[in-house]
């Protein structure tokens, strides 16, 4: 039989201990090739493979590779993106959960998937572990009757550290819950209708993310499900799934699987593990075997785009629930991606919104006063070159304001250390604790203001390639300070335990006298980012609001720009 060629792209943890390791235990599956921006995990993936090509450019690898399927295992930002470009570039897609992080990009996967005539498939694996699909066969043959009531708990350690722990993944309802969201419906055999979800950080205060929840779900035949989850439970907790039917009851612990039936007692114990353990959870291995089988005759997977899109409204409306405070409509599309793409617009860098004040106020490093309380906050939460393994990554916060004159920035940040050895004038900021602001008013270029913790700043106008640096007789009028005044750091020092601010006022006659752009009204909007970095600081970081998509830490690339819009 001839094999089935593949190409990985992420080569973090899944890949490196399940999909590598699952796929060369597949004889009908050859590795061709692995892709990673990460050029420390894709060496890591390379050893496991060393016959496969490594790509630092995914779109290389679908147009150099010899692959007929693509696995996406990268951050879940990237899947629509990622799977569409490979199903246009003829491949079949096993995609990682979820198909997007938004109702709008699952669709656009969905229409690209229909216009491709390729296989795809999403991997939530627990569709395919083997007392899943026991358990699946017993309720068929009716030894617990209708099902009534679904309940699924888990008590667990925290999610790994990295982009797992950030608001760009959609949130914990969608990166973790939706393996179990998946189960629901799958058990269910219907369409959920209603969901309400409390939940809060109580513990890892480290996260933006809830730790700990409750979810109630509704479905259209009636059946009820109960979900119960904690990320603080590192002994001692497990996971247990249980059906209740009108004939009987049904558990599963890890791989074993018992039932109870009601009018007699009896009870049935089976034990679902595999002789071949699989590579990172259960189901993990088969669902592989199950989406080449796919590719091979030309069949619809268990897990596609009709089943997937259901999953992630419910995993979408859950995690809004929690926001809300109340039951949301899992069917509303228009309420789903309204206030959703809302919300995940701010946190993947998509789109920021300023809002206008009446008057200007001093910029004097103050992070407290008034001026600030209304403004949007944003975070700078894309670390994509960060070692986690070293150290942790700063904490980032971000507020713009703007009036008749200028834009005002706030910088708010918490480090382990700080340095800033350079005080002149458009001296290398970026080599000290840095925060920056990179905007383009308009299409003729950009400007990239750098700024050291102590206000120290570096500012070109960068045109067509040619970087023009801005000459202080053209800065009057700009203002920065910093909480931590403006004294050398030429050693690096704790940073203070409450961190520190900059705070900025760039005028809008900067703009105006080297871009084409006209003072902003409500509604306009320009391209921009911002950054934290430290190249030559204890602990070198670099992170971005809106990601940037490249293989080594490079700040000047508009096209990966978010949206600032003004009120």
């Amino acid at each position: 039989m001839k094999k089935i060629r593949f190409g990985i792209v992420g080569c973090g943890q899944i890949s490196q201990v399940g999909h590598i390791p699952n796929l060369l235990q597949i004889d009908e599956a050859e590795i061709m090739a692995v892709s990673d921006i990460n050029m420390e995990n894709l060496e890591k993936a390379g050893k496991l493979v060393p016959g496969a090509e490594k790509f630092s450019d995914f779109s290389k690898m679908l147009s150099k590779s010899k692959a007929d399927a693509v696995i996406i295992a990268s951050p879940n930002w990237l899947h629509c993106e990622q799977t569409i470009a490979a199903l246009e570039a003829g491949k079949h897609v096993f995609c990682e959960k979820p198909s997007g992080i938004t109702l709008d990009q699952g669709e656009k996967i969905r229409q690209a998937w229909k216009k491709s005539g390729k296989t795809l498939q999403i991997g939530h694996e627990l569709r395919h572990a083997k007392v899943f699909e026991t358990a699946k066969e017993k309720i068929k043959e009716g030894l617990i009757g209708n099902i009534k009531m679904i309940r699924y708990s888990e008590f667990r350690k925290p999610l790994l550290p990295g982009w797992r722990q950030t608001g760009e993944t959609g949130g914990v309802m969608l990166e973790k819950n939706s393996h179990f969201f998946d189960l629901f419906n799958w058990f269910a055999d219907s369409s959920p209708q209603r969901v309400y979800s409390s939940g809060s950080n109580d513990v890892n205060k480290e996260s933006p993310l809830i730790d700990n929840c409750f979810v109630t779900v509704e479905y259209e035949n009636g059946v009820r499900a109960s979900l119960t989850m904690c990320l603080f439970c590192e002994h001692g907790g497990e996971n247990t799934f249980e059906l209740v039917g009108e004939k009987g009851f049904l558990r599963i612990k890890n791989e074993s699987l018992q039932i109870f039936i009601r009018e007699t007692g009896e009870k049935l114990e089976m034990d679902s593990s595999l002789g071949n353990p699989e590579g990172m959870h259960m189901g993990c291995r088969r669902q592989l075997e199950h989406f080449m089988n796919c590719i091979r005759l030309g069949k619809y997977p268990l897990n596609n785009m009709d089943t997937t899109i259901q999953t992630l409204k419910l995993s979408l409306a859950a995690e809004e629930s929690v926001k809300a405070g109340t039951i949301i409509n899992v069917q509303n599309e228009d309420y789903l991606k309204k206030n959703i793409s809302d919300n995940l617009r701010v946190v993947l860098g998509m789109e920021y919104k300023v809002k206008k004040i009446a008057r200007d106020f001093s910029v004097d490093g103050n992070p407290a006063k008034s001026e600030w309380e209304e403004a949007l906050e944003l975070k700078i939460s894309n670390w994509p070159w960060h070692d986690y393994a070293k150290y942790p990554v700063p904490e980032v916060s971000v507020k713009c304001l703007y009036s008749e004159k200028g834009i005002y920035v706030l910088f708010n940040v918490r480090e382990r250390f700080i340095l800033a050895k350079y005080t002149e004038y458009q001296g290398p900021a970026w080599k000290d604790s840095c925060v920056e602001f990179f905007a383009a008013p308009d299409k003729a270029g950009y400007f990239n203001f750098e700024i050291n913790c102590i206000g120290n700043l570096l500012l070109h106008w960068n045109k067509q390639g040619e970087k023009v640096l801005v000459p202080a007789e053209d800065i009057t009028d700009l203002k920065i300070k910093s909480s931590l005044g403006n004294a050398a750091i030429e050693k690096a020092l704790p940073c203070p335990n409450e961190g520190y601010a900059v705070e900025c006022f760039f005028p809008f006659t900067i703009f105006m006298k080297y871009s084409n752009v006209e003072l902003p009204v409500s509604g306009k909007s320009w391209k921009a980012n911002f950054y934290k970095c430290g190249d030559e600081t204890p602990e070198p970081s670099w992170g971005s609001w809106s990601l940037v998509s490249k293989p080594k830490p490079s700040f000047h690339h508009p096209e990966y720009f978010g949206k600032i819009i003004f009120e």
